[in-house]
């Protein structure tokens, strides 16, 4: 049961609506779509026709360098490229892949590599006590079968 537990599927904690925006689209206009949908990432559409993801840091970065936001386009400064994890992935296996990359969040891909959903490190943490729970407890139910 505890196996169970810890391999819980991308797709039934992600966050589905994953807002896009145009790479070609200055900072400044990125800053109403964080500011109107209440996100952390936007998921930036290239001119290459690929994807990269704009996050707050970013924005705060382009202001930091003394940079226009009305003249610095999306795609500048948008991590690229996007790292992904497919929606029957485990959180575990999301946790690791977030670690080992250093980013705090993942596009989730279906099979056919789609875009479906996001997932922060915020959400894993939001989850993450209650399996912690469960871990304990399974734990401690386990000990007790040994003695």
């Amino acid at each position: 049961m505890l196996e169970k537990k810890i391999s819980a599927k991308l797709e039934q904690f992600m966050i589905k609506e994953v807002v896009k925006l145009s790479g070609e689209v200055p900072v400044s206009e990125a800053c109403r779509y964080f500011y109107n949908f209440k996100v952390g990432s936007l998921l930036i559409v290239t001119s290459n026709n690929e994807y990269a993801c704009l996050t707050k840091t970013d924005i705060i970065n382009v202001i930091g360098k003394g940079l226009d936001p009305g003249l610095v386009r999306c795609e500048e400064v948008a991590t690229y490229p996007l790292v992904t994890i497919d929606q029957t992935d485990t959180l575990e296996n999301a946790m690791l892949l977030m670690a080992k990359k250093g980013i705090k969040r993942l596009f989730i891909t279906d099979g056919r590599k789609n875009i479906v959903g996001v997932i922060s490190s915020t959400d894993i943490l939001r989850i993450a006590p209650g399996l912690m729970e469960i871990t304990r407890e399974e734990l401690l139910m386990k000990s007790v079968e040994v003695m």
